[in-house]
């Protein structure tokens, strides 16, 4: 009851972000399901800046920097896409115009782009970073947006929130929660369990060089891919922003190579299939897409938590009072796997139900059960000993040790076997031998008679000169 009492309280008192353990089960449990709440569809898409973009005659040697027109291309073909959202999943903190022997006018496009499309533009920003003031200038301060993202002890990115505060300066909105309004799709929650179906990778993501020849070559296929959605742009670079996610015990998405030179949108697939990392881009993208979809996994309440640790508490102390401890670790480990088969289930309802809380605490129920069992037994054992040791054999007081059977007040009728033997001719040695040789053969003969007994189980009652009394089946039980 006192473990049932304690795990209750720590189900009211557990906070929401996952310790390790719990966030293995999670983990696992995210592989092992693909049945989510809430609707089909991909109403989000990625465009990467990736190596192969980097490496391409159009941008091969040209600074992040001065990548401004690109940037006002990609804008004006997606606004005229009739995309719901666009994000920069990258902070724009330098202006080209600043550097010296640039014309003034270098980042005019990219201005005009971002003032065209304010509306739909989102662009990051960090805790101690901005972007360049002409650049959130012909967007408007409510088009900044934080790109913070804060892991939990594991250091597994599980949860988007949506706002972050920076000190005690008032919250501002992440990317998703920006990105959200633009779309005039739902509210972002408060704080969002990342719940993929499937590798956060998987969500459609596209080359930036291959989104760029297309609105050159062949525009219809820009709208085809991105009408409706909402767009995000961040790298997707091995060295660049990588988290580690909820989705790491998934296969990753197969990686598509390009076709150099012409227009043909295919989905890029894993950036980097043996890193276990997954680029930043793709957190907020999964945070969106769960919002639109309205695949939403919450905690279970902790009400719900405090009555399953407590019960699970009970039964970890029943199994360890009743069971063996064989038995109750086999037990034990079938509640563990009935309450980890029990989260997959409430997964696909859109709960996540925490493991760690109620197997701990049957766990430490069980183990508290057996000391307590043990100081029991112990203590029974001492008294038993203490009683009958001062006039029964030892072997006698460790029978009744490991029975209380016997320890009662009273008559009891039982079947015994009772021995009374004498050494014939016994009168007649006495007075042949000295005394000494006397009790040296009498000790020699009744220490034989002893170690029979004995060995069979019995118990000497008494001696009587040279005869023996000995009895089995009293004072413990023995059926043979």
């Amino acid at each position: 009851m006192i473990a049932a009492t304690l795990a209750g309280i720590a189900g009211l008192f557990a906070g929401e972000r996952m310790n390790p353990v719990d966030g293995i089960f999670y983990d696992l449990s995210l592989a092992l399901t693909s049945h989510r709440p809430g609707n089909a569809g991909e109403p989000v898409a990625v465009i990467a800046l990736d190596r192969a973009s980097l490496d391409s005659d159009e941008l091969a040697g040209l600074p992040r920097i001065f990548m401004s027109p690109i940037w006002a291309k990609l804008i004006n073909g997606l606004a005229d896409s009739g995309v719901g959202a666009i994000g920069f999943d990258m902070i724009f903190e330098y202006s080209a115009n600043r550097f010296p022997g640039v014309q003034n006018q270098y980042d005019r496009d990219f201005l005009v782009a971002l003032r065209r499309a304010r509306d739909r533009i989102v662009l990051g920003r960090s805790a101690h970073a901005y972007p360049a003031d002409p650049f959130w200038g012909a967007t408007g301060i409510d088009a900044l947006a934080l790109i913070e993202l804060t892991p939990d002890s594991d250091g597994i990115q599980r949860w988007v929130t949506r706002d972050f505060h920076i000190g005690e300066r008032e919250a501002s909105p992440t990317m998703a929660t920006a990105l959200l309004t633009r779309a005039k799709g739902p509210p972002m929650p408060r704080r969002l369990m990342l719940a993929p179906a499937a590798p956060l990778e998987a969500i459609p993501t596209y080359r930036l060089i291959d989104v760029l020849r297309c609105l050159d070559q062949d525009p219809t296929a820009v709208r085809a891919a991105f009408a409706d959605k909402v767009v995000l742009v961040g790298t997707n670079l091995a060295e660049e922003d990588r988290k580690r996610t909820p989705d790491r015990f998934m296969s990753p998405p197969r990686a598509r190579a390009g076709a150099p030179g012409r227009c043909v949108l295919d989905r890029v697939g894993a950036s980097d299939a043996d890193a276990g990392t997954t680029p930043g881009v793709f957190v907020y993208a999964q945070a969106v897409k769960q919002v639109l979809t309205g695949n939403l996994v919450r905690p279970v309440l902790p009400i719900g938590r405090t009555g399953a640790a407590a019960v699970a508490a009970l039964l970890g102390a029943l199994m360890g009072f009743l069971l063996r401890p064989t038995l109750a670790v086999l037990g034990l480990a079938v509640l563990a796997a009935a309450l980890f088969g029990g989260a997959l289930i409430l997964l696909g309802f859109g709960f996540w139900f925490a493991l760690a809380l109620p197997t701990g605490a049957a766990t430490l129920s069980m183990v508290l059960a057996y000391i307590v069992r043990f100081l029991v037994e112990e203590r029974r054992r001492r008294r038993v000993q203490h009683a009958f040791s001062h006039y029964l054999a030892p072997t006698i007081v460790d029978q009744l040790a490991e029975s209380a059977a016997g320890l009662h007040l009273g008559g009891e009728r039982r079947d015994v076997t009772v021995m009374f033997a004498d050494l014939s001719g016994f009168t007649a040695l006495s007075g042949k031998l000295p005394p000494e040789v006397l009790m040296a053969v009498t000790n020699r003969y009744l220490g034989m008679i002893v170690e029979a007994v004995e060995a069979t189980g019995g118990y000497v009652d008494k001696f009587i000169g040279d005869a023996v009394m000995a009895f089995w089946g009293a004072p413990a039980a023995d059926p043979d």
